[in-house]
Parts: structure tokens; C-alpha cells; sequence
């Protein structure tokens, strides 16, 4: 297991050292407000991955306000269609 997330990071991982990892809100990639970052490494093997968006109370409160937006449309959609999204989120995460 630990080889094939290795392999995985290793696809994705120019593009990760090119533009760091970012908050997504109302579905746009954003540094934190403060534009401070701090530094992602392996557990596997300490190696550098990437800059991360170090984030604090002004960017929580934009995401949420964006969310609380976005729930009127979510709230509507199908239970299923809904379902559908977050298990294809989940994939993503796994």
C-alpha cells in the first residue's frame, strides 16, 4: 500500500510543488487571506511535498459564508444525485 501512494503522489506531485495546496471555496482554489503557507512533507519518508495554505478565522468565515450560500441549491437536489457527489468525493479522498 504504501508503494501505490507513493506512485500516486509521485503523478501529481510537480503540480503540487508548482501551486501548493490551496482552500477550495465557492469552488475556486485560494491561498489564505494572510497569504502565509507552511510546509507539507511525507510521513512516509519526510520528502517535501508542498505549500499549503495556512488558513485562520477569516478564510473559516468565507467558507462558511459561501457554504451557507450553496446549501439553498444543495438542499434541493435529489437525495440521491447528493448521494452520488459525496461518495465521488469520497472515492477522491481514498
Amino acid at each position: 500500500m504504501i508503494e501505490k501512494n507513493k506512485s500516486i503522489l509521485e503523478s501529481i506531485l510537480p503540480a503540487l510543488e508548482q501551486d501548493g495546496i490551496m482552500n477550495i471555496i465557492n469552488g475556486k482554489s485560494m491561498g489564505a487571506q494572510s497569504g502565509d503557507t507552511f510546509d507539507n512533507h511525507s510521513p512516509v519518508d519526510n520528502k517535501f511535498i508542498a505549500r499549503v495554505a495556512k488558513s485562520d478565522a477569516s478564510d473559516i468565515d468565507v467558507a462558511s459564508k459561501a457554504a451557507a450560500k450553496a446549501f439553498t441549491s444543495w438542499k434541493n437536489l435529489p437525495h440521491k444525485e447528493r448521494r452520488d457527489i459525496l461518495y465521488s468525493i469520497a472515492d477522491i479522498i481514498e
